[in-house]
């Protein structure tokens, strides 16, 4: 209960950077719950989705970790109409991107969504008829 306490009572915590306690409840729990269990209830969350949706799929990343692209990839391969973007033009190492807590800002969605948003149009996932000087025009 002490060592809780301290981590929202540090500096980084006042000042709004509350990763110290994010990063100690990711640390509990792998320990608690195993590393394993968390992957096993991630793929079945994916799974259980696909089960209630069939239509076309778009999954991003960022950094993320390997094992968690490796849960990513061996799911797309067993699915049809999914795809997997892996976002160039954002990095987690661009801090104005990104709120302390490590979640996209205003910006950082921007971006995101410009990414998305040209992957869907390259791919043709969704059909449009809209024009590229349509488009420009409602920018």
């Amino acid at each position: 209960m002490m060592k809780r306490k301290k981590i929202f009572e540090s500096e980084q915590a006042k000042k709004g950077d509350y990763s110290p306690a994010r990063n100690t409840a990711a640390k509990y729990a792998l320990e608690h719950i195993g590393e394993s269990h968390i992957i096993e209830q991630e793929n079945a969350a994916l799974y259980e989705f696909r089960k209630n949706y069939k239509g076309n799929l778009v999954i991003t990343s960022l950094d993320m970790e390997y094992r968690y692209k490796n849960l990513i990839k061996l799911f797309i391969n067993n699915q049809k109409n999914i795809n997997y973007l892996i976002l160039n033009n954002i990095s987690t190492e661009k801090k104005e991107y990104f709120l302390i807590d490590g979640h996209p800002n205003i910006d950082g969605h921007k971006i995101i969504a410009q990414e998305l948003y040209d992957y869907i149009l390259e791919k043709n996932l969704i059909p449009c008829d809209v024009s590229q000087s349509e488009i420009l025009h409602f920018q």
